[in-house]
């Protein structure tokens, strides 16, 4: 029981902690939209994106880390990867190793939709979209 609490607890700091992150820095200052996705990868030392979707586009708040990356899906919030690879390592690690849901899609790439997983089960609302599909 107290586990379980501790679980529930620490998932609601996680997600009080990323909210806290994301107001920090103002998201025009780092925004950019889907459509210059590809030229986000060629100067970047960065794997994994925050991204949200905002006004029906995929927007990209800017470069985080691995543990950051996971945090985020824990806490149901969404990341962009360059390869589908990676997507899916990640969603299969944030879903506590277990085989991610997908890939699927929404719409047409050429309409600004990508490919994306879910963590098993779709335990949380998070989306890992991915560029590449490589």
């Amino acid at each position: 029981m107290m586990t379980k609490l501790r679980s529930k607890v620490f998932s609601f700091i996680l997600t009080i902690l990323a909210a806290i992150s994301f107001m920090a820095v103002p998201a025009s200052a780092l925004t950019y939209s889907s459509s210059s996705v590809k030229s986000s990868w060629t100067n970047s030392s960065y794997t994994y994106y925050s991204a949200n979707i905002v006004n029906n586009d995929v927007q990209i708040q800017g470069g985080i880390s691995y543990s950051q990356a996971i945090s985020r899906i824990k806490a149901g919030q969404s990341v962009m990867c360059y390869s589908k690879s990676t997507a899916r390592n990640i969603a299969y690690a944030a879903g506590g190793n277990k085989t991610p849901v997908g890939p699927e899609i929404h719409g047409s790439l050429n309409n600004g939709y990508y490919y994306h997983y879910h963590v098993y089960n779709r335990a949380t609302h998070a989306h890992i979209w991915y560029y590449s599909q490589s």
